[in-house]
């Protein structure tokens, strides 16, 4: 079974099947405490990326196998926080993937206020980086044609899910 990480900066956010109810409720909670405003350039970036991966949006169809990809995203904000504008200025190579990194973009407005010494003109580059880990305690698949064709079949059936 593969791992789906997208790690947003240096935060890692695991996206996991199941999650235990207590941590369900402890997120809620922290959800009901805004965080207090950025004061500097560094706090507002771990609190972008804190955002950024609070809504991360890891497609269904990626492959099942180890892989490392990195998008980059130039956003333009307000003083307050509003999204003027956002693009994506390196792809990570899979237009499925870029795509995500700007519904994350657009989930995640508005972003925290731009401390003092933000200029609202400037763009802001915020690297994004999915990480696809091979889980350690499960055996790795053998590729042969009758899984290659089960994967096959498996993704074109997401797919069409995706498409209804």
């Amino acid at each position: 079974m593969v791992s789906r990480r997208v790690v947003v900066g240096s935060l890692f956010a695991t996206l996991a099947l199941t999650a235990s109810a207590s941590a369900q409720t402890q997120f809620a909670q922290s959800q009901l405490q805004p965080p207090p405003a950025p004061r500097n350039r560094r706090e507002w970036a771990r609190a972008a990326w804190s955002l950024m991966a609070r809504h991360r949006d890891v497609p269904r169809d990626m492959p099942d196998r180890e892989a490392h990809f990195e998008a980059r995203v130039a956003l333009r904000l307000r003083r307050d926080g509003t999204l003027v504008d956002a693009d994506i200025t390196k792809s990570s190579g899979r237009p499925q993937l870029d795509a995500s990194v700007m519904r994350m973009v657009a989930r995640s407005s508005p972003f925290p206020p731009l401390p003092a010494d933000m200029n609202p003109a400037e763009t802001i580059i915020l690297p994004v980086v999915f990480e696809f880990v091979q889980d350690p305690e499960k055996e790795r698949t053998v590729i042969n044609s009758e899984t290659l064709y089960q994967s096959r079949r498996l993704m074109d059936r997401r797919r069409a899910e995706d498409r209804l």
